[in-house]
């Protein structure tokens, strides 16, 4: 898969189903009202996770680049 240099998350899309957590823990964690990237996660290292996690999420709340 492609290297990912960048991902966020639409908190307003975001239904804290944690489908992203399962598939990356690594990059994502739950924060108060939904997944966030976590501080300092080495997101190159997980870009195969981090797009596993894009696909899993059922709103597309994911973006990655």
């Amino acid at each position: 898969m492609a290297e990912v240099s960048k991902v966020s998350i639409d908190a307003g899309e975001c239904i804290s189903c944690e489908a992203c957590v399962d598939a990356c823990a690594d990059v994502f964690e739950m924060g108060k009202d939904a997944a966030v990237v976590k501080a300092g996660a080495d997101i190159k290292a997980n870009s195969d996770g981090i797009v596993t996690a894009a696909e899993a999420c059922p709103t597309s709340a994911i973006k990655y680049e």
